[in-house]
């Protein structure tokens, strides 16, 4: 019977040896795979780690050298929190002197309501892009600036993102350009009143040559007398037609002339046409043939 108990016994610590060594072995892989879990952990976030510091190094890189002013600036206060050097450019404010300060007290905002209609339109869309506003530089100068904004979370708190470009020059160019175009509809105008009124006081005593002409060729007249009055009534004809173009002149640029069909007849016309020049022919001796 002792020997049977003390078998028992020796079957059970057994049992027990065998029960506490699965368990350690249980414990020792859990362990391991916590441990390899934790390694992957770190190394997952050491990689996190080092891609948003390279990231905040990009756009540091970018934010310091972007060709256009960059300011990030607190949402309801206005109070700058960072500027990059086209900003300074820009206003003539360096950055140590507006980082902490407001820019309604860096009197940078020609009109500081441009900021709060600004920040009520974020608040129905995501951005405003290309907004053309005026900003005012530290010696008083006006700037034009062509502005981007959107509203990000930086510096733990809510922040007013703002890029600026600078179009004050283009600006000026376009005003100039406006005021030549102007200036050059002005001299048009001018021009083509000049030639309504001239062809208005030439065609006052040409209708009286003509009709003297007219006159002169119901009279008793020799053959040679005839022709000249033929030429001279064709020739005014002619001029009186040159006057009508030049009135017309006006309503070509106004872009108001309309076009006519007019049948003509062409051996005549070239007939007219040489005869006008018939005189200073004769006069040089040179032969003319119509």
């Amino acid at each position: 019977a002792g020997l049977a108990a003390l078998a028992l016994l020796h079957i059970g610590y057994r049992l027990r040896v065998s029960a506490l060594e699965k368990r350690r072995r249980e414990l020792e892989d859990t362990v391991r795979r916590r441990t390899a879990d934790l390694e992957n952990e770190i190394e997952d976030r050491k990689a996190a780690e080092e891609a948003l510091h390279r990231s905040r190094l990009s756009f540091s890189a970018i934010f310091q050298f972007s060709p256009l002013a960059v300011t990030i600036s607190e949402e309801t206060s206005a109070r700058m929190l960072r500027v990059n050097e086209a900003f300074s450019q820009l206003t003539g404010v360096p950055a140590e002197q507006a980082i902490g300060r407001t820019s309604e007290e860096l009197g940078f905002w020609e009109r500081f309501e441009d900021r709060q209609n600004l920040l009520l339109e974020l608040q129905v869309a995501e951005s405003v892009t290309n907004r053309e506003l005026a900003f005012r530089h530290a010696d008083g100068r006006r700037i034009v600036g062509l502005c981007s904004c959107t509203v990000i979370e930086a510096f733990e708190r809510r922040c007013l993102l703002m890029l600026i470009a600078d179009i004050t020059e283009r600006k000026a160019l376009e005003s100039e350009l406006l005021a030549a175009r102007e200036r050059a509809e002005q001299g048009n105008r001018a021009k083509s009143d000049f030639l309504a009124n001239m062809s208005h006081e030439i065609r006052t005593p040409m209708n009286a040559i003509m009709g003297m002409a007219d006159l002169l060729a119901d009279t008793p007249l020799t053959p040679r007398q005839k022709r000249y009055v033929d030429i001279f009534q064709h020739s005014g004809q002619i001029l009186m037609r040159v006057i009508n173009d030049i009135l017309d002149l006006s309503k070509l640029e106004a872009g108001k002339l309309a076009l006519e069909p007019e049948a003509f007849d062409l051996p005549e016309a070239l007939f007219q046409t040489c005869a006008v020049f018939t005189p200073q022919a004769e006069e040089k001796g040179l032969p003319l043939y119509c």
